[in-house]
C-alpha cells in the first residue's frame, strides 16, 4: 500500500470513494438532452389485419397459415390523455372504419393467391387476371373466422414484450394533401407529450432531429425484435420550404429516413415539433432528401379533432429528474422518476434510469 493511502483514515477513504461513485454524469450536449426528452413520447403505430385461408379441392387441402397485411409507422403523443399524431397513410385501413375490414381482407386474399401460385408453380398475376379461375378458387376457399382480426396497435418505446395498446382514429386527413391522422388510445392518462412549434418560422439550414422506427431492417430480421422498438434519432437540417402540385405545404429535410419512419416527429433545437415525416419517392431512399408535413398542418387537423396540444404533469417531473441525474444527484433523480412511473407506468426511460445508480 502506498504511503499516501496509509495516511488516509478509513472513514475519509470511504467518503472519497463514495464521492467518486456519485460524481455527476458527463454533461450532455443540447442534442443529447433533446434526445432524452423526446424519446418517451415516440411510439410505433401498426394498422392492418391477420387471417388464415383454407383452400379445398377434392381431398387436397392448402392452408399456408396466418397471413398478415400490416402498415407500420411512427407516431407521437400530442396530448397526455392518449392522443397521438401520425400519417394518414400509416392508418390507411383504420381511417376507413368498417370499409377498412373489407379492403384488408382483399389484400389478405391476394397474399393467399401468391402462396397458392407459388405452390403450383404459377405466377400470381396469371391467376388474378383469370376471372373464371379466380371465381372457382373463391368457391373453394374459406377464411377461418376465429383467425381473422383487425390490428390497430400502439407499441410504446422499449416495450416490445408488453401487450400493445389499441387505438381508434379520431380524425384523418387526405394522404395526398394533409397526411395527418389523430389517434386515441383509451384509458391513457399522463402520457409524455411533444409540443408543436411554429413551422412558419423555420428557415433553411435549421438544425433538426428526426425520431422514429425505421423497420426495413426489422422486416428483414437484421436486428432483434426488442431493438426494433427502440426509437432511432437522425440528425439533419431543413433543406427547403416547398408546396406540392396541389399547393399543400411541405418541408424538405436532409435527414435520411426509411420505411417505418413515416409519422415520426421532426424536432428543432428547442425541442418543438416543426414537422412530421411523410412520403418520399420510392427510388429516393438513401438519396439524402426526405419530406415532412409542417407543424401548422398538424395543428389544423388537431383543431378539427377538438384536441389541444398540451403537456401533462409527467413531462415536468421527468425533465426535473433528468436535471438531477445529470448533476449526479441520483437520490432526488430517482424520487422524480418514481413519481413519473406512478403517473404513467408505460414510460420508457425512468425504470432504467432509476436502476443505474442503486
Amino acid at each position: 500500500m502506498s504511503n499516501l493511502l496509509k495516511s488516509i483514515s478509513a472513514p475519509a477513504l470511504v467518503t472519497i470513494l463514495l464521492s467518486a461513485c456519485t460524481s455527476p454524469q458527463q454533461s450532455p450536449n443540447n442534442k443529447q438532452r433533446l434526445e432524452r426528452f423526446t424519446r418517451p413520447a415516440v411510439v410505433t403505430v401498426v394498422d392492418g389485419c391477420q387471417g388464415s385461408y383454407i383452400y379445398s379441392e377434392g381431398s387436397n387441402i392448402f392452408a399456408p397459415g396466418i397471413l398478415y397485411e400490416l402498415g407500420v409507422g411512427s407516431g407521437y403523443f400530442v396530448n397526455s390523455n392518449g392522443y397521438i399524431a401520425t400519417n394518414a397513410h400509416v392508418t390507411n385501413y383504420a381511417n376507413l372504419g368498417s370499409q377498412g375490414e373489407g379492403k384488408c381482407k382483399d389484400e389478405l386474399f391476394k397474399q393467399f393467391i401468391g402462396k397458392l401460385a407459388n405452390a403450383t408453380n404459377k405466377k400470381p398475376e396469371s391467376i388474378l387476371s383469370n376471372k373464371p379461375q379466380l371465381d372457382q378458387i373463391k368457391k373453394k376457399i374459406e377464411l377461418e373466422k376465429e383467425s381473422f382480426a383487425m390490428i390497430r396497435w400502439i407499441i410504446m418505446p422499449n416495450k416490445s414484450k408488453q401487450d400493445p395498446l389499441t387505438f381508434q382514429v379520431t380524425k384523418a386527413g387526405d394522404p395526398k394533401t394533409r397526411d395527418v391522422s389523430i389517434l386515441k388510445v383509451e384509458g391513457i392518462e399522463n402520457a409524455p407529450v411533444l409540443i408543436l412549434g411554429d413551422s412558419d418560422e423555420v428557415d433553411n439550414t435549421d438544425s433538426i432531429l428526426v425520431f422514429g422506427y425505421p423497420n426495413d431492417s426489422f422486416i428483414r430480421n437484421v436486428i432483434s425484435l426488442e431493438s426494433a422498438f427502440k426509437p432511432s434519432v437522425t440528425l439533419g437540417s431543413v433543406s427547403n420550404k416547398l408546396a406540392l402540385v396541389n399547393n399543400a405545404p411541405i418541408l424538405q429535410i436532409s435527414a435520411s429516413v426509411a420505411p417505418g419512419n413515416s409519422g415520426g416527429p421532426v424536432v428543432n433545437d428547442n425541442g418543438d415539433v416543426i414537422g412530421m415525416v411523410t412520403f418520399r419517392k420510392a427510388d429516393s431512399v438513401g438519396s439524402g432528401i426526405s419530406n415532412a408535413i409542417p407543424a401548422k398542418t398538424i395543428k389544423d387537423v388537431l383543431s378539427e379533432a377538438g384536441v389541444k396540444n398540451e403537456q401533462g404533469p409527467t413531462d415536468k417531473l421527468y425533465r426535473k429528474g433528468l436535471d438531477y441525474y445529470w448533476q449526479g444527484n441520483y437520490t432526488d433523480a430517482t424520487s422524480q422518476f418514481k413519481r413519473v412511473q406512478g403517473l404513467f407506468r408505460n414510460h420508457s426511460e425512468v425504470e432504467e434510469l432509476s436502476l443505474i445508480h442503486i
